[in-house]
């Protein structure tokens, strides 16, 4: 397992990369049976965004019977934001009047709600660079947004993956359109080919030998 140290310098790249407008407070806990990563920040963007980013981060070990986790070398990680008042506020009035903070369903009501609240917000943000734009750099280094499509495909840790936007984008397009990237992936050698039944070359090459006996050859005994 990669130290927790070391993991959390690669998520604070990650998030500066991602969000570049939000001031992130990552913070590691060592303790004797694992670690831990704590990643808090102020409004948006909302826990379930970051956290989309920063799971594939996580190291936990699981039962593969059972699925529970088992003790002992994990890294975990939470995401958790901190809401203004003000802003509470704004995502409240978005809300079914009848839910109050003392409800049993009102962070259900406010998480839903906040999802919404930041797509706008992003749409204003990101709507007038994007429009009509072209790939930059189409032979650089692919970027987070890549990486985070090509893990929802492949439920593959690709934090670490190395291509190009091109080649990001022609895998994700593929996977779209409902194709199998496996091959592709294998040939950039981003993930190990399935091993092939090795075939005995000599015995393929060789005649199958027959195990009837060959009849002698009978002399005739002069008289």
């Amino acid at each position: 397992m990669a130290k927790a140290t070391e993991v959390a310098k690669k998520i604070r790249k990650v998030l500066k990369e991602q969000f570049p407008g939000t001031k992130f407070s990552v913070r590691t806990d060592q303790y004797s049976m694992g670690a831990s990563i704590i990643i808090k920040w102020t409004n948006f963007p909302t826990e379930q965004t970051v956290d989309k980013v920063v799971r594939p981060y996580e190291q936990v070990s699981r039962d593969p019977i059972t699925g529970d986790i088992l003790s002992g070398g994990n890294l975990h990680i939470s995401a958790v934001n901190k809401w203004t008042s003000e802003l509470r506020e704004e995502i409240e009035k978005e809300m079914p009047h009848h839910i109050k903070r003392s409800d049993l369903e009102y962070y259900r009501y406010f998480r839903e709600t906040s999802e919404k609240v930041y797509e706008r917000y992003r749409e204003r943000i990101e709507a007038p660079t994007n429009r009509g734009q072209v790939m930059k750099d189409p032979e650089g280094a692919v970027t987070i947004r890549q990486k985070m499509a090509l893990h929802r495909a492949t439920g593959l840790n690709t934090t670490e993956w190395e291509l190009t936007k091109a080649q990001a984008g022609q895998l994700i397009s593929k996977h779209k359109k409902g194709q199998d990237i496996t091959p592709d992936l294998e040939k950039m050698g981003l993930i190990l080919p399935k091993k092939q039944p090795k075939t005995n070359e000599t015995a393929r090459r060789m005649p199958p030998t027959s195990h009837k006996k060959k009849k002698r050859a009978r002399h005739s005994i002069p008289h």
